[in-house]
């Protein structure tokens, strides 16, 4: 097989599989959160325990190498891995309420730009002031709605997977007919 030829079924598959996950996540975001939670948290507990492991199975009296820490990252990917395993509602609640803080914070910062545009008698002032005030109040909803808005930004990525996939395999469809 050729390397067009691979590429073209690569780019084939690859649509398919966007499409699918875009309507998997969009028909059931809930699940999708979590699911991928798991599976991230899956895949740092295999990480820590492999660091684990080849921390007491590495000779490192013969190398160099002897403050490696792969003992320490080893511990914390397995304890992270299997508290997102255990867990996965908390670390989906806790993410968004995180980036909901820094959202405050930040508009915290710009009421207070608003305050000194006024005081130097900036015509921005009224502009900055409400801009501020309004990424305040999404940083609330999102501190205080955390699971909804993980689940509508799930359906957010699951729309944007489904629109690649389709332009993916719209296109590959279209150098098929074309290299015909």
């Amino acid at each position: 097989m050729d390397k067009l030829t691979k590429y073209k079924n690569m780019t084939a598959w690859l649509s398919i599989i966007y499409i699918i996950l875009g309507l998997i996540f969009i028909l059931w975001p809930a699940a999708s959160v979590l699911s991928i939670c798991y599976i991230v948290g899956a895949v740092i507990l295999i990480i820590g325990l492999i660091k684990v492991i080849s921390w007491f199975s590495y000779n490192y009296s013969q190398t160099n190498t002897t403050f490696t820490f792969d003992f320490a990252y080893g511990i914390i990917a397995t304890l992270l891995g299997l508290f997102m395993l255990l867990f996965p509602h908390i670390i989906v609640s806790a993410l968004p309420i995180v980036l909901g803080v820094l959202v405050l914070f930040d508009s915290i910062i710009r009421i207070q730009i608003a305050f000194d545009l006024k005081n130097a008698s900036s015509k921005r002032f009224t502009s900055t002031l409400i801009l501020a005030l309004l990424t305040a109040v999404f940083g609330l909803i999102i501190m205080f709605n955390p699971f909804k808005v993980a689940v509508t930004l799930t359906i957010f990525i699951g729309i944007v997977f489904l629109i690649s996939g389709a332009v993916n395999l719209w296109n590959y469809l279209s150098v098929k007919k074309l290299l015909k």
